[in-house]
C-alpha cells in the first residue's frame, strides 16, 4: 500500500513539474526526496533534509520545484510540511533567496482555501525564521476579519515570543474591540500577559473601560479548566473589579460560573452583607441552582443567620426530591456549624431509604454534644414512624453515649423486631452501663442464631462495663427487674423538669402499683397519654376521660397511647363514648349527635398517621366488636399495609373469616417488616405456624371454610326438621288429650 501511495504521489508531481518546466534530471533527482519525505521516520528525514537542501541549490530551478510540491493541496500534508521545513531551513542559512522560497510559503499561509489546521502548522515552521519577515505575515492574518477567529486565536498562541512581543499593539487592539470574539480576544489577554492569569486583569483594565474589562473577563473565565492554576485567586480578582450592584447582577445571572459568582457573593458580603441574605435564601431553595452555589449559600447563610439557615437546610435533608448531593451538603453543613435547630431534621434523615444520606446524618450528628442530643434522641426513640428507625436511632444512641436511652433500648430489646433487638443489643453494649447488664443476660433470642450472636458479643463488651450512677434510670432498672425501689424517690421524679424523666417515672410507678392519678395532669401530653394507658388498664375512669380527651391531639404518639389506653379500659357502660371518642381522630366535632357514631368511624381511615388508624382499627374492635365490623372494612384498602393488617385482625376476630385474605396478600410484601407482623398476626390468631408459605396458608383457610359450611348446611336441615317434629308431637298430644273429654260430653 506504501509504495502505491508512493507511485502515486510521484506520479501527479511529475505532471506538476511538466507544466512548471522542470527539467526532467531535476525532477527526477528531487523526487527521490519526495518519495523519502512521504516514507521516512522523522529520524531518517533529519539525516536527508540537508542533502536535499543541497541538491535542489545545485539543479536548475530545483527550489522551484520544491515550492510546487509544497504548494500543491492533492500532496500529503506530511511531505508538504516536510519540504517547507526545508525551504525555511534553506533561507535561515542563507542558501534560498527570500523571493524563491518565503514568499511562495506566504502564499500558502495567507491561502484561506487551505485547511485552517495545515495552515497552523505550516505557520509553526514559518514563524522561526526571522521576525522582520514573519511579523508583518502575523499582523496582516491576525487583523484581516476574513479570517476565522478560531485560527487567528490559533496562531497568536503559537507565537514564539520575539514575534509575539512585536505584535504587542496589535494584539492590544484587537483586545479592545468588543465586537470579537470572545476567544480570539481572550487568547490575546492571555499572550499579552504572558499567559498569567491573575496579570490578565490588569491588561484587560488598561486595554478597556473598567466596565467592559469587568463583563469580557467574566465571559472570559468560561473558558478556563476546572483544573486550571490559579482558578479562584483569578475568580477573586475579577469580582474585585465590580461595583456591589453590579456583583449583584452577576451573582444572579445562571450563566455566570459558580466559582465566579461565589467570589462576587464575597464582595456583596463585605460591601453590603443586607442585600445578600435575600439572595441566599432563595440560591439555597432553588433546586435548579448550582450544587457548589447552594453550597456556599449555606454556609454563609449559617454563619450569618444560623436559625434561618437551620431551617431551610432541615427542609432540604428531609426532602427525598432533592438532589443527592444537596441532601448530603445539607447534613454536612448542619454538623460542621452545629446547628443545633436542625438536630431533629439529621434524626428524621437516619432512617431514610437512601443509605448514604443516613450515614451521612449519623456522621453529623456526632459533632454535637449529649446535652443537645439527649431530648430529640430519646424522643425519637420514643415515637418511631418505622422499624428501621428504631434501628438506626438506637445506634445513634449508642454513638452518642446516652445512657439515658437504657430504659428505651430494654423495651425496643422486649418487644421491636429482630433488627431493632439487634440494635439494641449493640447500643446497650456500646453504653457499656452496668444497668444494661441484666437486661441482656435475660434477653432470650430464641431459635434466631443472629441474636444468639449479637446477645454473646453484647455481654463481652459489658464484662467491663462501668458502674452506673444513681438516678431515674437506676430507679427504672430497679422496678423492672422486680427490686423495689423507694417509691416517694420515683414520686418526685414526677415533678422533674424533664419530661421524659417524668415519663420514665410513670412507667416504674406504676411497675410497683403507686402512680397516682394526679400523672394525669402532666403539662405534656406524652407523660399524660401514658399515665393514661397505665391507669387505664387499671380501671381509672379519670384515665379513661383523659385518654378520650387526648384522640384530639396533633401528636401521632399521644393519639396512639391514648387508643390503647381506650382499648384496656374497656369498660361495658363506657362502649358508647369511647367509640365516639376515637371518631375524633378522624376530626369528628364535639357537637356531633350522640349516639353509637357509627358515622363518625367510617372515617377512622381518614387519619394522616398510618400508626393511628392501625392502634384505633384495634382500639375499636376490643371496645364494641360487633359495632366495628362493618367500619372496619374500608381500612382493609387503606394504602399503609400496617393498618390493613390490623383491621384484618381485628375482622377476624369478630367472626369474619374473608378478612385472613388480606394477611395473605402481606404474607408475599418485599418489606420484611410487613411480611412478618403478618405471618405473626396470623400465628396469634389461628395457633398455627406455617411461617411464610402462603399456600399452605390458604389449603388450610379452604379446610376451615369447608368445615364450617358443613356444619352450617347440617344445621340448616336438621334444626327444621327437628322443630318440625316438635310442632307435630305437640299438636298430636293436645288433640289426643282432648277426644276423651269430647266423648264423655257426648254421653
Amino acid at each position: 500500500m506504501g509504495r502505491w501511495l508512493v507511485a502515486v504521489l510521484l506520479c501527479s508531481l511529475a505532471s506538476a513539474g511538466q507544466k512548471l518546466s522542470i527539467p526532467e534530471d531535476t525532477r527526477l533527482k528531487l523526487d527521490a526526496y519526495v518519495a523519502i519525505a512521504a516514507a521516512s521516520s522523522d529520524e531518517d528525514w533529519t539525516k536527508e533534509k540537508a542533502e536535499c537542501i543541497a541538491r535542489a541549490k545545485e539543479l536548475t530551478r530545483g527550489v522551484s520545484y520544491l515550492v510546487s510540491v509544497v504548494s500543491s493541496d492533492t500532496t500529503e500534508a506530511k511531505v508538504r510540511l516536510r519540504l517547507a521545513d526545508v525551504l525555511v531551513t534553506g533561507l535561515r542559512d542563507g542558501t534560498f533567496s527570500e523571493s524563491e522560497a518565503f514568499q511562495p510559503l506566504e502564499a500558502v499561509v495567507r491561502n484561506r482555501a487551505e485547511l485552517d489546521d495545515f495552515r497552523f502548522q505550516l505557520m509553526g515552521i514559518v514563524a522561526t525564521l526571522d521576525k522582520a519577515m514573519v511579523v508583518p505575515l502575523v499582523r496582516s492574518i491576525v487583523l484581516d476579519p476574513a479570517e476565522t477567529p478560531t485560527f487567528r486565536a490559533s496562531l497568536i498562541e503559537g507565537l514564539p515570543a520575539p514575534v509575539r512581543n512585536a505584535l504587542a499593539d496589535s494584539l492590544k487592539s484587537l483586545l479592545a474591540n468588543t465586537k470579537n470574539k470572545i476567544e480570539l480576544r481572550w487568547r490575546c489577554a492571555l499572550e499579552l500577559s504572558g499567559r498569567n492569569l491573575l496579570k490578565t486583569v490588569a491588561v484587560a483594565k488598561d486595554a478597556m473601560s473598567p466596565g467592559d474589562a469587568l463583563n469580557f473577563l467574566v465571559e472570559a473565565f468560561g473558558f478556563l479548566p476546572p483544573e486550571a492554576e490559579g482558578r479562584r485567586e483569578f475568580a477573586e480578582s475579577i469580582a474585585a473589579l465590580a461595583e456591589p450592584d453590579e456583583a449583584k447582577t452577576l451573582f444572579q445571572d445562571g450563566t455566570v460560573k459558580p466559582d465566579l459568582r461565589i467570589a462576587l457573593g464575597n464582595v456583596i458580603l463585605r460591601a453590603k452583607p443586607d442585600i445578600l441574605g435575600p439572595m441566599l435564601v432563595d440560591v439555597l431553595k432553588s433546586k435548579g441552582e448550582n450544587v457548589n452555589v447552594r453550597a456556599y449559600a449555606a454556609e454563609v447563610l449559617a454563619q450569618k443567620e444560623p436559625q434561618r439557615a437551620g431551617q431551610d437546610l432541615a427542609n432540604i435533608l428531609k426532602d427525598p426530591k432533592e438532589e443527592k448531593r444537596i441532601r448530603w451538603l445539607a447534613a454536612d453543613t448542619i454538623g460542621n456549624l452545629r446547628l443545633a435547630d436542625a438536630i431533629p431534621s439529621l434524626i428524621e434523615a437516619l432512617a431514610d431509604d437512601d443509605f448514604s444520606i443516613s450515614e451521612r446524618s449519623a456522621k453529623a450528628l456526632r459533632s454535637f454534644g449529649q446535652d443537645q442530643l439527649r431530648t430529640p434522641l430519646l424522643e425519637a426513640l420514643l415515637k418511631p414512624t418505622r422499624s428501621r428507625s428504631r434501628v438506626t436511632l438506637a445506634a445513634a444512641i449508642g454513638d452518642a453515649g446516652l445512657t439515658d436511652g437504657i430504659p428505651l433500648l430494654v423495651l425496643l430489646l422486649e418487644a421491636g423486631s429482630e433488627e431493632a433487638k439487634a440494635a439494641a443489643l449493640r447500643a446497650l453494649a456500646q453504653l457499656n452501663d452496668k444497668r444494661g447488664v441484666p437486661f441482656v443476660e435475660r434477653f432470650e433470642p430464641g431459635t434466631s442464631l443472629f441474636l444468639s450472636v449479637e446477645k454473646e458479643a453484647a455481654l463481652k463488651k459489658l464484662a467491663a462495663a462501668k458502674a452506673p450512677g444513681d438516678g431515674i434510670v437506676s430507679l427504672w432498672c430497679a422496678a423492672r427487674l422486680g427490686e423495689k425501689p423507694d417509691p416517694d424517690r420515683l414520686a418526685a421524679k414526677l415533678r422533674s423538669k424533664d419530661w421524659i424523666t417524668r415519663l420514665y417515672a410513670v412507667q416504674a410507678l406504676d411497675i410497683l402499683g403507686e402512680l397516682p392519678e394526679e400523672a394525669l395532669k402532666d403539662e405534656r401530653e406524652e407523660v399524660r397519654a401514658e399515665a393514661a394507658r397505665r391507669l387505664a388498664n387499671r380501671g381509672s375512669p379519670r384515665a379513661f376521660e383523659e385518654a378520650v380527651k387526648l384522640l384530639a391531639s396533633s401528636d401521632g404518639f399521644t393519639k396512639v397511647t391514648a387508643c390503647d389506653a381506650l382499648a384496656l379500659y374497656g369498660a361495658k357502660e363506657s362502649e358508647k363514648l369511647a367509640a365516639e371518642s376515637l371518631a375524633a381522630i378522624a376530626g369528628a366535632r364535639a357537637e356531633q349527635p350522640k349516639g353509637p357514631a357509627i358515622k363518625e368511624l367510617k372515617d377512622l381511615r381518614k387519619d394522616a398517621d398510618p400508626a393511628v388508624r392501625n392502634r384505633a382499627a384495634a382500639a375499636l374492635e376490643s371496645i364494641h366488636k360487633q359495632l366495628g365490623a362493618e367500619d372496619l372494612k374500608p381500612l382493609l384498602s387503606d394504602k399503609e399495609p400496617r393498618v390493613q393488617i390490623a383491621a384484618a385482625a381485628a375482622l377476624y376476630t369478630i367472626g369474619m373469616d374473608s378478612a385472613l385474605s388480606t394477611l395473605f396478600v402481606a404474607l408475599r410484601s418485599n418489606d420484611p417488616e410487613i411480611s412478618v407482623s403478618a405471618a405473626e398476626q396470623l400465628r396469634k390468631l389461628t395457633g398455627l405456624d406455617y411461617g411464610f408459605d402462603v399456600a399452605k396458608w390458604q389449603q388450610w383457610h379452604e379446610r376451615s371454610a369447608g368445615r364450617q359450611f358443613s356444619v352450617k348446611r347440617f344445621l340448616m336441615w336438621v334444626v327444621p326438621l327437628f322443630l318440625g317434629f316438635v310442632i307435630v308431637a305437640f299438636v298430636v298430644r293436645t288433640v289426643g288429650k282432648g277426644k276423651p273429654a269430647a266423648r264423655a260430653a257426648r254421653v
